[in-house]
């Protein structure tokens, strides 16, 4: 399986990312273990998120980092009967008795609710950007900006060597997600050639010059 499976009018709903899941094949050994990302969803009008807002232990507005439920709970057992159900016809066509798959060992569910103060804010940073972010009027950079602003979210606190590499705090040219694993590896490049240059001069072996050219040493402010 590959890509994405939108199923999430189904009980249990569903909304696969197969690629977001940490998977480990054997194939000498005929099988596989890891975990399956069964509901990925960042809209919270989707009707598919309330069957798993009843497995929140806190309430409906407490934000719970990670919930874990061993094999025994009804999640889990759930969510792999639905699994087996929308994947039936490629088990069979490749030979599968869905009754030899083992059930999981357990679930992980975990909720997270952005708050009006950051709704504003396009993920990752695009323009045109929120005038909230123009400091300029009390000394400080205009994050509008999109070189201040990777400078400033490549290393958010002065004086602290903590660094930040992911998509969500990259700047694009265009509003929207984009391609958010290059943009991840691209901001890890710019961490290290911005604040490791001395050590890391240049492009790694396997990443093409003009490319490195173009989208790291010309582009990360």
């Amino acid at each position: 399986f590959g890509g994405e499976l939108d199923n999430n009018t189904t009980t249990p709903p569903l909304k696969i990312r197969y690629h977001d899941g940490p998977t480990i094949a054997t194939p000498d050994a005929g099988s596989s273990r890891g975990a399956i990302l069964a509901m990925y969803e960042y809209n919270a009008l989707d009707p598919g998120i309330d069957y798993y807002l009843k497995y929140r232990p806190h309430g409906a507005t407490d934000t719970d980092a990670v919930n874990i439920y061993n094999a025994t709970d009804p999640l889990p057992i759930d969510v792999h009967r639905r699994l087996l159900e929308v994947h039936s016809e490629e088990l069979a066509a490749a030979g599968i008795d869905p009754s030899t798959i083992p059930s999981p060992t357990g679930a992980l569910a975990s909720f997270w609710f952005i708050n009006a103060t950051h709704n504003p804010l396009p993920a990752p940073m695009a323009p045109p950007p929120p005038d909230c972010l123009d400091g300029t009027a009390e000394g400080q950079p205009d994050l509008g900006n999109a070189t201040d602003y990777k400078l400033a979210m490549m290393a958010p606190l002065p004086g602290q060597e903590l660094y930040l590499m992911n998509n969500d705090y990259h700047y694009v040219s265009f509003v929207g997600e984009g391609p958010w694993a290059e943009e991840s590896l691209l901001q890890a490049e710019c961490v290290l050639q911005r604040f490791f240059g001395d050590a890391i001069r240049g492009p790694p072996a396997w990443l093409d010059q003009e490319y490195f050219n173009r989208k790291v040493a010309a582009d990360c402010g």
